[in-house]
């Protein structure tokens, strides 16, 4: 199996709704409890 997929792709802040939304009972057990890390694109 080949894996052409090499980049990440940048989260739409637009249409996701964010990681934490008290309204979504889900979201409070799997929103981060630490802040994001910030990675670079593989070139």
């Amino acid at each position: 199996m080949q894996n052409d997929n090499k980049r990440f792709v940048a989260r739409d802040r637009q249409w996701h709704p964010p990681a934490y939304a008290p309204g979504y009972k889900t979201s409070v057990a799997r929103s981060p409890q630490q802040a994001l890390v910030s990675m670079q694109q593989p070139t």
